[in-house]
């Protein structure tokens, strides 16, 4: 249900892929698959994508949650750039840097640079809607 739900959403789906995303998180609460925090990332990108950043805002705070209650820092920082972009449509644009940074010290404590340009690009995107031209750069 999960790639499913995924799926959907890449083929833009938007009627779909919420309905199973939501199946997905149903059916792996009683086992708990690893992977289980990022079913409400998804689901949480798809209410990003359409708007609705209240239930967005809700999606990537239980992940968060979810990947704290397994101690995984790593997890809890991708969580976190997702709340920045919930921030950002709300145009809660300094909470939404205070998300990206918190999630760029964890992506640079593990030294992996892939997620720290992703944290610096979603860093950049914020302070743009903060006019801090200089520092977006």
């Amino acid at each position: 249900m999960h790639n499913l739900g995924v799926n959907a959403e890449f083929r833009e789906e938007y009627d779909l892929s919420p309905r199973r995303l939501e199946e997905a998180i149903i059916l792996g609460k009683g086992s708990w698959h690893f992977a289980y925090p990022s079913y409400f990332l998804w689901l949480g990108y798809v209410y990003y994508l359409l708007g609705e950043y209240e239930s967005e805002m809700q999606c990537f705070q239980k992940s968060y949650e979810l990947w704290g209650n397994v101690g995984s820092d790593w997890g809890q920082a991708f969580p976190l750039t997702k709340m920045g972009l919930a921030a950002d449509g709300v145009k809660d644009h300094t909470h939404a840097m205070q998300y990206h940074q918190e999630a760029l010290m964890v992506f640079k404590k593990k030294g992996h640079l892939a997620s720290k340009a992703y944290a610096l690009s979603r860093m950049s995107i914020s302070t743009y809607f903060l006019e801090d031209f200089a520092e977006a750069l």
